[in-house]
C-alpha cells in the first residue's frame, strides 16, 4: 500500500473512529477528537484529519446534548377493571412512576455545580422564593414566573340557599383551599420531546427492598 493510498484511507479511519467512539464513550470520545483537532502540532502535519476529526465530533456532541435534553418519563403497567362496568374485560394502562424524589438541597447542591455561587446561598434564595410566593398568594394574587409557571389559590365550596347565608358564614360552605399550577411552556413539552421507560412500580420496588431486607 503506497502513500498516496494511505492518505485517502486515513479520513475514512478517522471518521469510523470517531462514530465508534462517540457510541461507545460518549462525551469522553468528543473531547478526546476536539482536542486533537485544535491541537496545532496534530493540525500542522494532517490539517485534513484534524479538520475531520473536530467536525465529527462536535457533530456527534451535539447529538449527545440533544438527546439529554429529551425527558425520560418513567411508568408501570396496571391491569385495571372498570368498577362502574364489572362484566367488561379488564384493560392494560400505564402509570406514572418516580424515578427517586428530589429535595430542595439537592436542587440548591446541582445549581451550585453550574454556577459559581455556593450552596447555602442559592438555598437561601430559594427558601426566599418560596416565602415570597406564599406571602403573595396568601394575599389573593396569582405569582406568574413567567415559562415556569404559575400559583394562584382555587377554592371548592358546597352550595348555599341564598346569597347572604354564603357571605356571613363562608367557612360553612368552603370545603377546601388548593394552590392550582399552571405549568408554563417551559415544563409543557410536546409528546414528540418526551421518551417514556418502563419501571416496576414504586410499591412493588419497596416491597422487594424490604424481602431483602428481611433476609439479612
Amino acid at each position: 500500500m503506497d502513500y498516496n493510498t494511505i492518505l485517502l484511507l486515513l479520513p475514512l479511519f478517522t471518521f469510523f473512529t470517531v462514530c465508534v467512539l462517540s457510541l461507545l464513550m460518549d462525551t469522553t470520545a468528543h473531547y478526546i477528537f476536539i482536542s486533537l483537532g485544535l491541537n496545532r502540532t496534530f493540525a500542522k502535519k494532517m490539517p485534513l484529519h484534524a479538520g475531520v476529526a473536530c467536525i465529527f465530533s462536535l457533530y456527534f456532541y451535539s447529538i449527545n446534548q440533544l438527546k439529554k435534553e429529551f425527558m425520560s418519563i418513567k411508568y408501570s403497567v396496571a391491569q385495571l377493571r372498570n368498577p362502574l362496568k364489572p362484566e367488561e374485560v379488564s384493560r392494560f394502562y400505564t402509570r406514572a412512576q418516580i424515578r427517586e424524589k428530589i429535595d430542595l438541597k439537592r436542587i440548591a447542591r446541582e445549581l451550585g455545580g453550574r454556577s459559581a455561587l455556593e450552596e447555602n446561598d442559592i438555598l437561601s434564595v430559594l427558601h426566599g422564593l418560596i416565602a415570597n410566593i406564599k406571602d403573595h398568594l396568601s394575599d389573593g394574587d396569582m405569582v406568574d414566573l413567567g415559562d415556569f409557571g404559575s400559583f394562584q389559590y382555587q377554592l371548592s365550596s358546597d352550595g348555599a340557599v341564598s346569597y347572604e347565608a354564603l357571605v356571613q358564614s363562608p367557612r360553612l360552605y368552603i370545603r377546601k383551599a388548593r394552590i392550582q399550577f399552571r405549568p408554563g411552556k417551559m415544563l409543557k413539552p410536546s409528546l414528540q420531546d418526551l421518551d417514556f421507560e418502563q419501571v416496576v412500580s414504586v410499591k412493588t420496588r419497596e416491597e422487594s427492598r424490604k424481602a431483602e431486607r428481611e433476609q439479612y
